[in-house]
């Protein structure tokens, strides 16, 4: 299962991402400030 939602390109495969987040349990709320400052997501 390809997972990663953000292409070879740079651009974030929305359908992808939704999945993930589903499958994880989280939405788009769950970064935090600190994360959304360095641009990671939950896992470095």
């Amino acid at each position: 299962m390809d997972a990663d939602a953000v292409k070879p390109d740079g651009n974030v495969d929305e359908k992808k991402l939704e999945r993930n987040q589903e499958r994880l349990g989280v939405g788009e709320d769950h970064k935090t400030e600190e994360m959304r400052k360095k641009h990671r997501g939950t896992f470095p």
